[in-house]
C-alpha cells in the first residue's frame, strides 16, 4: 500500500511538472512600495504580481517575503534590511521596488526616490552594493518598476536644488480581477525551470522597467513591467519554455513587456479618443504616451567582462533572410562597452578585422580575443541614423 502511495505521489509531481526536493535554499524577497507618492491600489497590484508569480512555481516553504510600504518605505529601512541578513550561500535575494525613478543628468546613473520619510534619493548602485556585500547569497536580483526619464533640477531660494521626477501614469480603472489568483505548486516542490533560475543560478542581475530617458507606464492594473514579469514567470511552466539562464529569461521579459506596453498604450488611446478626451496638445501624460512607442526593460548590472546583451538581427536580401549584425539590447552601468560610447540600439557589424553577421560570429570573435588576453577591442557600429563608426573598447582592469 505504501509503495502505491509513493508511486501515486511521484506520478502527480511528474505530471504537474514539479519536483519534490529534500533540501533547497530559500528565496528572500523584499518588496518596497512607495504608496505615499504613487497610488496605493496600483502598487498593491505590483505586490500581488511579484508575490504571486513566485508562488506559482516555488513552494511557499522556500519563500520569505518582507514588505516595506508607505511610511516604512525609507532609504534607511531598505538598506538596513540587508544588515545581518540571514541569507546563506545557497539562498537567493530578490528586491523589487515600485517607486519614482530617474536618470541623474550629470552622472547618467539611475536614482530611486522613496517618500516614507520625505523625498529621499537612493542610488541604485548603493542598494545593489548593499545586497552584494552585506549578505552571502548565491544569487542577487534587483528589479524596479520605475521611470528612467531625466531628473529635472532647478535652483531653490535656500540653496538646495529642487528635484522633479517625471512619470507616466494613466488614470484608468483596473481590468484585472480585484485579487490576482495563482495556482500554488504542491507542498515542498519547485518547478524545474524555477529551480534552475532561482536555486541553481549564481551572480547579480539588476533590471529596471525601461531604458534611459523613457517612462515606465502604470495604470489601474499597476505597472506594465510588474505584470509582464508575472506573465513571463507563468509562461515558464509551459512545455518547451525553458530558458537556460537569466539572460535568456531577460529576452522573454523584454519581449513580453514590449507587447504588454503596446496593448496597454493602444487601449488607453482608443478609450480616450472614443470619449473625445484625447488631448496630446495640452495634456502632458497624453503627449508622453503619444511620443513613447515602446517600453523595454534595461539591465543596470550584468556579470562577465563586457557586461552587455545582444540579439542577432536578420534582413531580407534577394528573397533570403540573412544576418546583418547583432543589436545591443542590454548594458550594465559599469560595462566597458558602455563607457566606450556604445549605446542600447546600436548595431554591431564587426569586431577587430572580422565581420559580424550574428551571435555566433560575435561569440567566436570575443572568445578569440579573451583567449589571447587582449586588452582592446575595435567594434564597427551603426547608430540609429545608420552612420557607421569605430569604437575602441578597453578590457584593462576587468
Amino acid at each position: 500500500m505504501f509503495s502505491r502511495c509513493v508511486l501515486a505521489l511521484a506520478l502527480l509531481f511528474s505530471w504537474a511538472g514539479f519536483t519534490p526536493l529534500s533540501a533547497a535554499g530559500k528565496v528572500y524577497v523584499l518588496i518596497v512600495l512607495d504608496s505615499k507618492a504613487l497610488k496605493e491600489s496600483e502598487v498593491r497590484k505590483d505586490k500581488e504580481n511579484i508575490e504571486g508569480s513566485l508562488k506559482t512555481g516555488i513552494g511557499e516553504e522556500y519563500l520569505r517575503f518582507t514588505t516595506l510600504e508607505g511610511e516604512r518605505a525609507t532609504k534607511a529601512n531598505v538598506l538596513n534590511h540587508y544588515v545581518n541578513h540571514p541569507a546563506g550561500p545557497e539562498d537567493t535575494l530578490i528586491c523589487f521596488l515600485s517607486c519614482h525613478g530617474g536618470i541623474w543628468p550629470d552622472t547618467r546613473q539611475h536614482v530611486l526616490q522613496l517618500s516614507g520619510a520625505g523625498k529621499e534619493l537612493l542610488k541604485r548602485s548603493e542598494l545593489r552594493e548593499q545586497m552584494m556585500t552585506r549578505t552571502q547569497a548565491r544569487l542577487v536580483l534587483l528589479f524596479s518598476d520605475s521611470c528612467s526619464s531625466l531628473i529635472e533640477t532647478t535652483p531653490a531660494p535656500r540653496g538646495d536644488n529642487q528635484i522633479t521626477f517625471h512619470s507616466l501614469r494613466l488614470r484608468t480603472k483596473p481590468t484585472q480581477a480585484s485579487e490576482i489568483r495563482f495556482r500554488a505548486p504542491p507542498r515542498n516542490t519547485i518547478h524545474p525551470t524555477f529551480q534552475k533560475l532561482f536555486f541553481e543560478a549564481r551572480g547579480v542581475f539588476d533590471i529596471n522597467a525601461c531604458t534611459e530617458e523613457t517612462f515606465a507606464l502604470s495604470d489601474g492594473d499597476g505597472g506594465v513591467f510588474a505584470r509582464s514579469w508575472r506573465m513571463c514567470l507563468e509562461d515558464l511552466k509551459l512545455p518547451g519554455n525553458t530558458p537556460e539562464n537569466w539572460l535568456e529569461l531577460y529576452l522573454s521579459l523584454r519581449s513580453k513587456t514590449e507587447k504588454v506596453y503596446e496593448a496597454t498604450r493602444k487601449r488607453a488611446i482608443d478609450t480616450l479618443q472614443s470619449r473625445e478626451e484625447w488631448r496630446p496638445d495640452t495634456d502632458q501624460d497624453h503627449k508622453d504616451l503619444q511620443d513613447q512607442k515602446t517600453q523595454s526593460p534595461q539591465f543596470h548590472f550584468l556579470p562577465g567582462r563586457l557586461k552587455f546583451v545582444t540579439q542577432g538581427v536578420m534582413a531580407l536580401r534577394n528573397n533570403q533572410s540573412v544576418g546583418i549584425g547583432v543589436r545591443v539590447i542590454g548594458l550594465s552601468d559599469d560595462s566597458p562597452v558602455r563607457k566606450a560610447g556604445i549605446r542600447i540600439g546600436d548595431l554591431i557589424t564587426g569586431v577587430n578585422d572580422g565581420k559580424i553577421f550574428g551571435s555566433d560570429d560575435l561569440n567566436g570573435a570575443l572568445n578569440r580575443v579573451f583567449t589571447a588576453d587582449g586588452t582592446e577591442l575595435s567594434f564597427t557600429v551603426q547608430g540609429a541614423n545608420g552612420a557607421e563608426r569605430k569604437v575602441t573598447v578597453s578590457l584593462s582592469g576587468g
